[in-house]
């Protein structure tokens, strides 16, 4: 009984997907939001399910070192694992001249 077979591919055919190009698109992904935390200035995530997470500061989001995932906490104290491979946006706010939004 065969529970489940992978498809065979000529040896001419290339993957369609490869982890190298993956690991590309995670790194521009974490540098775009650890450029965010550097800046200062508050922003929100956006995932493919449509929810939003804001992170009001520096404090409120934690990037492990080579993990697929960030880290927000809310004001009480709860925390959201947040994958990279599922954001679709990152939003920031800067009013006139490049000074903070407050």
């Amino acid at each position: 009984m065969v529970i489940s077979s992978l498809p065979v591919r000529d040896a001419g055919q290339k993957p369609l997907a490869s982890l190298g190009s993956l690991g590309k698109d995670i790194d521009m992904t974490r540098t775009q939001i650890e450029s965010a935390v550097a800046s200062g200035i508050p922003f929100t995530l956006r995932m493919a399910d449509g929810k939003e997470y804001p992170v009001p500061h520096r404090d409120h989001i934690s990037l492990p070192p080579n993990a697929s995932y960030v880290i927000v906490y809310d004001d009480e104290g709860r925390f959201t694992v947040l994958p990279l491979l599922t954001m679709t946006g990152l939003e920031s706010r800067v009013t006139a001249a490049g000074t903070k939004q407050e």
